[in-house]
């Protein structure tokens, strides 16, 4: 059981944690339902289940998980839009001010039940407005309409007001690409309810890589990821937006991450045939080397950290996160029968994460193909790259 839950279950191989020491426990449940409801952990203190473990045939193990977790963050003020964009039905007025506050607000209210029983209700405060430099609180189905309430998400903008969230940024929130619930015959109101019942996205998609590993004992492989499924842009002809009269620009959440100069860089060239896919906006990418028999052998593949594609005449500018570094072949993305198409080569899947002011020329070392180095031996100098 220990070994499932901490390393060799679904859930372990998809989110890695280390343990709290010191809060592993091991204990059985006995008696029947209704023993159990009444009398369970009854007089203790602290609960003996943690937020990590199994049970079977009543006999549980349970540990408290520290996730461990490398890569790039998003908060809740990295998926909002700029604040001209936002309708202003959104915006809370004054009058309606102290009833939020009120509802986020700690609160002890003396109720009497039906039967005649006399109790305290009370609630502990909330952050109002939410934290911009934290992850958000989870949605439910209520996010949606204008009616004071504690668990809506309550943002202030740079100019002070208050507002709730649009359909696109809790779209964001989970995930989802903007205007996922977008149609002109679904309100506001539902596409909340639609966020609020549905799953993060990410999550979903780490426990289908776990599941399909331990089913087919193989690394899954998706041709179809969904930023090119759907198209990543919020729509021009939606309602929201009916009134402006300026250009509409795209906002693209943010991401928190710190670009570590001490990880290993490849530079690797982008064939003509792959320029357009490298030049478009998906946030998500998967580049193909040549045949592993070409591949530089000097090139220790698991040090590699970060990416940029080099696109010939115009040099480098994206930068990308290497989220897994596989074996795979391009019959991937290509299911044609050709011959070199089925040649082993690495794959990397990138996520994006920033761009250099504009294309910078460097020259590759390795056969012209790949360079391997640092992030921190790349920085901007009077808009050149230096030291490659």
């Amino acid at each position: 059981m220990e070994n499932w839950v901490r390393f060799e279950g679904v859930m372990a191989e998809a989110f890695p944690f280390s343990v709290d020491e010191g809060t592993q426990s091991e204990f059985d449940i006995e008696g029947s339902i209704q023993e159990v409801s009444a009398n369970f952990n009854k007089g203790q203190k602290d609960s003996p289940f943690e937020n990590a473990g199994i049970m079977i045939d009543r006999h549980v193990y349970s540990v408290e998980a520290i996730p461990v977790y490398d890569g790039t963050r998003q908060m809740l003020g990295d998926i909002l839009v700029d604040e001209d964009f936002v309708p202003e039905e959104f915006f809370i007025s004054e009058e309606e001010l102290p009833k939020w506050q009120y509802e986020k607000g700690a609160k002890k209210i003396n109720r009497v039940s039906k039967g005649g029983f006399e109790y305290v209700f009370s609630e502990g405060g909330m952050a109002f407005p939410d934290y911009l430099d934290k992850p958000s609180r989870t949605m439910i189905t209520g996010e949606g309409g204008s009616a004071p309430s504690r668990f809506k998400h309550v943002v202030q903008t740079p100019s002070g007001r208050y507002r709730r969230l649009i359909p696109i940024e809790m779209e964001r929130l989970n995930m989802f690409p903007d205007n996922h619930t977008y149609h002109p015959d679904v309100s506001d109101g539902r596409r909340a309810f639609l966020m609020g019942n549905a799953l993060v996205c990410g999550i979903v998609q780490e426990i289908g890589r776990s599941l399909y590993q331990f089913i087919y004992d193989e690394a899954p492989v998706s041709t179809k990821p969904i930023h090119r499924q759907r198209n990543p842009r919020p729509a021009l002809s939606l309602d929201l937006f009916n009134t402006e009269t300026k250009e509409l620009v795209y906002n693209k959440p943010k991401k928190t991450y710190q670009l570590d100069p001490s990880k290993r860089l490849l530079v690797g060239i982008v064939k003509k045939d792959n320029e357009k896919y490298f030049l478009n906006e998906e946030p998500t990418k998967l580049y193909y080397t040549d045949s592993i028999r070409k591949f530089p052998s000097t090139i220790a593949l698991n040090k590699l950290y970060y990416f940029m594609p080099y696109i010939k005449g115009k040099g480098v500018r994206d930068i990308y996160l290497i989220k897994l570094l596989r074996l795979g072949d391009k019959t991937e993305v290509h299911p044609e029968t050709k011959k070199d198409l089925k040649a082993p080569r690495f794959v990397l899947e990138l996520e994006y994460l920033e761009s250099l002011p504009k294309y910078q020329m460097l020259t590759l070392r390795f056969q012209r193909a790949f360079s391997d180095t640092f992030m921190g031996r790349i920085k901007e100098d009077n808009n050149s790259l230096i030291n490659i």
